[in-house]
This record gives C-alpha cells, sequence and structure tokens, in this order.
C-alpha cells in the first residue's frame, strides 16, 4: 500500500547506526529535498516518493561526493508516510543501507615538466571513470571553459583501478593554461561522455600545479618588450624576478635550456644553443662556453646566471646536438628537475640575445676606415636598456682574446683612431639592424689579414689611457682586413723600356691609382698650395696611372719614359722632376674616394722609385774620316746598352727607322765599356761607344737613338740628343755636352 505521500530520509552512518531516529542527517551537494528547519534555515531532508504508482521511486539528484567533511560513503534510509518534516524520529522505519558509488574529495599537486599522476581513492571505481581538469573559478557540471595544457590529455579515461583506488596518468604538463597555483579543480565522472565537460559533475578537490611562470602569453610566441629577457653580448646576463625575468623563487634542482625555436617549441627535439663566455662573470675562471641548460640558485633575485655571453670563436662549430649562437630570439624550456633533454618541455618565454652578428670588415689605406656591423640591437621604451650609442669597436691582433689586456697603445696604423669613437648620429639603423662606426683614416703601416674585431656596448670613452681598456672589449665579431699595397718597396724602370709596375698589396682593386713624384717636394697626399707635391713628369710618363684592370690588379703600366733631364738639369743636389733618378716616391691610392677638389688622395707612400737610362740633350759629333767613338752618362747602365743614329726627321723606337748611312760606322752598336764615373757621388754611370772609322757619309744633323738592351729597332726608345758628322777642319774640333760644354778631342 505504497503512495506518494510516503517519503525517506538519509541518515549519516558512521557510527553503523541501525535505528533511524538515532542517525543524524546526512547532508549532500545536489542530493535530497531542501526543507527549512525551524529558524528558517535552507536544510536537506526528506524525498518524496514518485506520484504515480506503484510509487516506489525516489529521486535524490546528482550527488557530487561524499557528505561534506566526510571521507566515508555509508548511509541509513528511513522510511516513513506522509511525515511532515524533517524530524527523523518520525521516520522510524529503517528501509536498508545506501552506498554512493564514487571518488573521495582531496586536494592534488602536480609540478610542470613531471609526470603528472593522479590517484583517486572511492568505492566501486570503475574502468569508466574519468576526469576533467577546470579552472577555479569554474563549477563542475555546469559546462566550464574548454582548457588544455602541453603535455596532459584533458579530460582523462582512468588508466588503472582496483575498485578502491584509481590511478590516472594525466601524461607531463609543460603548460599552465591559467598561472601556476591553486588555480585548478578537478571534476569526476563515473561514465561521463568526454565531450560533454558538463557530464563531469562531481567535485574531487583543488589542483595545485607548481612550476615556472611564463615570461610572455604565448611562451612560444614571439619576443615581447618588457616581458621576456633579454642579454646583450659581452655583459652579465641573468634571469630572475618577474614581470621581466623568469620566477618568484627556484629551487636547486630548477634548470632552463635555451634552445632554437622550432614550431614544436619545447615538446622535443631541442636543439640547444651555444655561446662563448667570457670574464669576469660569477661564472668559474675556466668555464669556456655559456652555461646550457643553466640550473637556478635559490635565494637570488636573479637565479639563473648565464655569465657574460659572446659569439664563440673560432665561429662555425655548429653540431648535430648543439648550434652556435648568434643574436637573435632563442626558446627558453624549463624543467623543474631534469635528467635528459625531453625533460625541458615547459616553455616560459624567448630570451633576447642582442648584439653584432658574426661577420668580417675590411678597409683600405690611404680612405676612411668605416664600416657597418650587422646585428640586433634592440631598444624598447619599456625596458631598461639604453641605445647603442656608447658602443664602440677595437681592432687587435688576431692571435690575442678579445677580453684580454693590449700588448701596445700603438696605433695599427697611422692616422687611424682605434678604438673606435662611438657612432655618429645617424650611424645607428632606424630598425636597430646595424650600427656604423668610423676609425678616420690609416695610411702608414702595412696591410694585413691578421687583425680581428672586438665589440663592447659600453667601453670607456675617448683614446685609452691604458692597454687594460682592450680588455672591456669582449666580443669576439670576427676577422679584420686591412688592404692596400704593401710598403718599403724598392722599384725601377729604364728609360726608352715599357715601365711596368708590378707592387706587392692585399685586397687590390681595378680603381686603384699611382702616382711618382719627386721626394724634393710635398709628401704623399699634400695638397697644400704653399707646398705642393712635385710630380715627376717627363715625356712618355703617365702619371698618375690607373691599375691595369687584370685578375691582380697589382700592375701599371706607367708608359715609355723617352727622354729624362739634361746632365746639367740633373747631376746637381737637387733634380728636377723631369730628370732619370733615384729621387722619386710613389704614392698610392684606392681610388674610390676623391678631395673636395675632385682628386684622388694619393696618401699612401709605398717606397722609392727610380728611373735608369742616360741622361738626355746631349750632343755627340763625328769627323769624317776618324774613329767615331763617345761616353755617355747616366744611371744603372751596362754594356748591354746600345746605340743607332738616323736621319733628323725620324722618331726614335720606329720599327723601320730611317738609318743614317756612313760607310765603316757599324749601327746597332753596342757599348764597349760601362764603368762608374769617377768623380761621381750618386752613381752616375759612363758606357763607352765605339761605332768605328768613317769613310763616307752625308754631313750633317742626325738623332742619337740608345737602348738599354734592344733586341729590335723599337727598343731604341730613348732619345739621347743630336749627332753631327762634320768634315775635318782646320780648327778644334769638340764633342758637345748640352750644346754648351766643349770639349776638346785628341
Amino acid at each position: 500500500s505504497l503512495a506518494a505521500s510516503n517519503r525517506v530520509v538519509i541518515l549519516d552512518d558512521s557510527e553503523d547506526v541501525t535505528q533511524c531516529f538515532i542517525g543524524p542527517l546526512a547532508e549532500f551537494n545536489n542530493l535530497g529535498t531542501t526543507l527549512l528547519d525551524g529558524d528558517g534555515n535552507p536544510r536537506y531532508a526528506a524525498l518524496q516518493a514518485s506520484s504515480t504508482s506503484p510509487y516506489d521511486t525516489y529521486t535524490m539528484g546528482t550527488p557530487d561526493g561524499v557528505p561534506l567533511n566526510k571521507d566515508y560513503a555509508r548511509y541509513l534510509v528511513c522510511w516513513a508516510n506522509a511525515a511532515p518534516s524533517y524530524d527523523t524520529s518520525l521516520y522510524t522505519v529503517p528501509v536498508g543501507k545506501l552506498t554512493i558509488v564514487g571518488p573521495a574529495k582531496k586536494s592534488l599537486e602536480c609540478i610542470l615538466s613531471t609526470p603528472c599522476i593522479i590517484t583517486l581513492s572511492g568505492v566501486q571505481l570503475a574502468s569508466s571513470n574519468r576526469v576533467l581538469v577546470i579552472p577555479a573559478f569554474s563549477e563542475c557540471g555546469q559546462s566550464p571553459p574548454s582548457i588544455s595544457f602541453v603535455g596532459m590529455e584533458n579530460p582523462h579515461l582512468v588508466d588503472s583501478t582496483s575498485g578502491s583506488e584509481e590511478v590516472f596518468q594525466m601524461g607531463t604538463p609543460g603548460s599552465t593554461p591559467l598561472d601556476p597555483g591553486p588555480n585548478y579543480k578537478v571534476c569526476w565522472g563515473h561514465d561521463p561522455d568526454p565531450a560533454n565537460q558538463a557530464s563531469f559533475r562531481v567535485y574531487v578537490g583543488v589542483l595545485t600545479i607548481s612550476g615556472s611562470f611564463t615570461f610572455s602569453d604565448p611562451p612560444c610566441g614571439g619576443y615581447v618588450p618588457g616581458e621576456d629577457p633579454y642579454c646583450i653580448m659581452g655583459e652579465p646576463c641573468a634571469m630572475g624576478t618577474r614581470p621581466q625575468q623568469l620566477t618568484e623563487g627556484a629551487a636547486a634542482t630548477n634548470e632552463i635550456l635555451i634552445a632554437v625555436k622550432t614550431p614544436s617549441c619545447c615538446s622535443g627535439g631541442l636543439l640547444p644553443v651555444r655561446f662563448q663566455t667570457v670574464q669576469p662573470s660569477l661564472l668559474p675562471p675556466d668555464m669556456k662556453d655559456m652555461p646550457n641548460p643553466v640550473s637556478g640558485e635559490p635565494g637570488k633575485d636573479k637565479p639563473f646566471d648565464l655569465g657574460r655571453p659572446s659569439l664563440e670563436r673560432p665561429f662555425g662549430k655548429t653540431t648535430s646536438s648543439s648550434f652556435v649562437g648568434v643574436p637573435g630570439d632563442y626558446l627558453l624550456c624549463w624543467a623543474h628537475d631534469p635528467s635528459a633533454p625531453s625533460d625541458f618541455n615547459t616553455a616560459v618565454g624567448t630570451l633576447q640575445f642582442r648584439g653584432p652578428f658574426p661577420q668580417s670588415a675590411e678597409c683600405t689605406l690611404g680612405e676612411l676606415c668605416r664600416f657597418t656591423l650587422r646585428g640586433l640591437f634592440n631598444v624598447f621604451a619599456v625596458e631598461d636598456i639604453l641605445d647603442y650609442a656608447s658602443s664602440r669597436v677595437l681592432i687587435r691582433s688576431a692571435s690575442e682574446n678579445c677580453s684580454d689586456n693590449g700588448m701596445s697603445l700603438d696605433p695599427l696604423w697611422e692616422g687611424m683612431t682605434n678604438p673606435s669613437p662611438r657612432p655618429q648620429a645617424g650611424g645607428i639603423a632606424a630598425d636597430f639592424s646595424a650600427i656604423t662606426y668610423e676609425f678616420a683614416t690609416g695610411i702608414k703601416n702595412q696591410p694585413s689579414y691578421s687583425y680581428q674585431l672586438c665589440w663592447a656596448y659600453n667601453p670607456p670613452n675617448g683614446v685609452p689611457a691604458s692597454t687594460a681598456i682592450y680588455a672591456e672589449y669582449r666580443v669576439s665579431v670576427g676577422s679584420f682586413t686591412m688592404n692596400g699595397p704593401m710598403q718599403g718597396q724598392q722599384l725601377t724602370c729604364q728609360l726608352g723600356a715599357g715601365c711596368q709596375l708590378q707592387i706587392a698589396g692585399i685586397g687590390l682593386r681595378t680603381t686603384n691609382q699611382l702616382l711618382v713624384l719627386s721626394k724634393y717636394g710635398a709628401s704623399c697626399g699634400s695638397y697644400d698650395p704653399n707646398d705642393p707635391m712635385l710630380l715627376a713628369s717627363m715625356p712618355g710618363l703617365i702619371n698618375p696611372r690607373q691599375v691595369t684592370n687584370d685578375a691582380g690588379a697589382d700592375k701599371y703600366d706607367l708608359g715609355i719614359i723617352s727622354r729624362g733631364g739634361s746632365y746639367s738639369e740633373c747631376r746637381v743636389s737637387r733634380p728636377r722632376e723631369s730628370c732619370i733618378g733615384f729621387h722619386y716616391r710613389l704614392c698610392w691610392a684606392n681610388g674610390v674616394e676623391r678631395t673636395a677638389d675632385g682628386e684622388f688622395p694619393f696618401l699612401v707612400d709605398i717606397g722609392a722609385f727610380g728611373l735608369a737610362g742616360v741622361y738626355g740633350s746631349y750632343s755627340v759629333e763625328c769627323i769624317l774620316g776618324e774613329m767615331c767613338a763617345f761616353s755617355l752618362s747616366g744611371l744603372e747602365l751596362s754594356i748591354t746598352n746600345q746605340v743607332i743614329v738616323i736621319e733628323e726627321y725620324g722618331t726614335c723606337g720606329d720599327a723601320q727607322p730611317a738609318l743614317a748611312k756612313f760607310d765603316g760606322l757599324q749601327m746597332p752598336r753596342r757599348a764597349t765599356s760601362a764603368d762608374t764615373a769617377l768623380t761621381a757621388g750618386d752613381g752616375t754611370m759612363q758606357v763607352t761607344f765605339h761605332l768605328g772609322l768613317s769613310t763616307s757619309g752625308r754631313f750633317g744633323s742626325y738623332k742619337l737613338c740608345w737602348g738599354s738592351n734592344p733586341v729590335s729597332f723599337t727598343d731604341f726608345r730613348a732619345e739621347v740628343g743630336p749627332f753631327h758628322f762634320r768634315e775635318a777642319s782646320s780648327w778644334t774640333r769638340c764633342s758637345i755636352w748640352d750644346n754648351h760644354c766643349f770639349q776638346k778631342v785628341q
């Protein structure tokens, strides 16, 4: 005779109660009918029987776990007919024991980068059970917002159960959708629909996820100024407190791996980056590479100390297990207590290294030494970094280390400023991708490949007063080459022969120019009108001259010099610039930059230049019927010298010259002797020629042509002067020097 007026109550069975009127009323969330007590307070009370026959069904709602503040699931069901209130004394009929199947509530904890295992105890736990992690501000069973974790499945099906205990191996979390901390809840379902979060109605407890905070969100995205950390090459670098650094306290086991950015983030296949570290720093003096991974030091504001990262030297050591670092953005992967690279699965942000890229640079003697270093020189208003206007570059020997004291303060090249001054206005690119440095103009000392560039973010300004300042330039950027000609060269040409000079040097170009000037004028590169350079000027000399456009860019064709000044002009203490001799200097210009007047700045003196041969404007006379013999004076003469006599209208050096015809005279005629002049202290020599005894010929004036070591008529290009053929006379015959000085011939 069950009826719709029937009611039941559920009593707490903690004391194994069997009498209905003794036990207290059990309290549940989402279970039972809410009634008001005598004070008007809501209270869970009796359940009403179904309103239709056979009146045997009591709808309890959806229990969300064991009773509040309890750790068991045993209850007593008591029945009464038409009981009007929640008073348990009216419910006297014990129906039986009620068991609620499910987990007991508990607080849970997982740690980023380590396996997250949730173990629950309860009653009749089954293989269909699942758990769902939701935000702590949401409620189980009410369609909470969906959240996901890197490396952790959510929701998750139970992995093993014994009925009274079940284990959920959630995976290894590599991220937290919310910050680390007690910011999550665990919801449970007996056999829930994994696609329907509202079916996870049972609240298990708070889930605390411990681990590192992230710098920026998303941590695998690009660099976020003011949030992500940065390092400047050669400067101390440590990561520490928020917001721009790592965590509010690092455990001794915590480590961070700095890796190349990839689409998979910290999920696998990490390639650690490698930077050289330079002293002084807080790292051990014998440490050569930046620590990676780097361990945390508890108690420090910035517990992850990277030392002073610098570019690795020598460059190019990338391997399958590491990457030689350059300025740029790198991934920060955190681990709580790692034992393998795969443990670094928690991305915490981006570390940006700033400074110059590895690169080489070059300058050229005689021109402004200016070059641009490419790199990453970012500046953001939200950061505490100044710009790079204080940065400078030092050029030093490649055999030294950039972070060592210098060996000498002597300039590497005269006229050049080293270290460079700080960048001029406009020297830093607007997009922070490059900085231009100027070193002034080097004009003296040898060119070389054997130098390197050392960079510093903010070294002392001005010319160093001590070699110890060189140690401030810690970042080895790459090689430096000073191009230009070798100095101290000694080159000579012969009068009448093609003047082909080949100079030694480094990095020579087809724009290069060569200038010959007298040492008795101003030095190379002087354009002072009160003290001008005295350029060599002789017939046939091309001066200045651009280099021949060949592969070596080292050959200069100065032409064929046909006459080198008279004896009287050149046999003096200060020979003119039109004379043969060794009083010349070779001045060199790169041939790119010009002065304000449009001239090439021939600033580099590469050595001495000499022009050998016979003096010009020299008259010779021979007499019919007498031996024709004479001597010529000049420099570096030899018995290989030869002469010919041609018609006055002819030109010395013609392939088919108009040879003078004298019976008895031999032409061409080789020198019979070559000796140093006894009265000369300047190296002047004399060569003597015996042409023979003439028996006939046209009387008159001709030209005397000379060759140093001719093999054809074209080699007799040097015009010595007039040759006079006379008949015998009764008055004194003369051999004439310069048409002025007469000398009696015996």
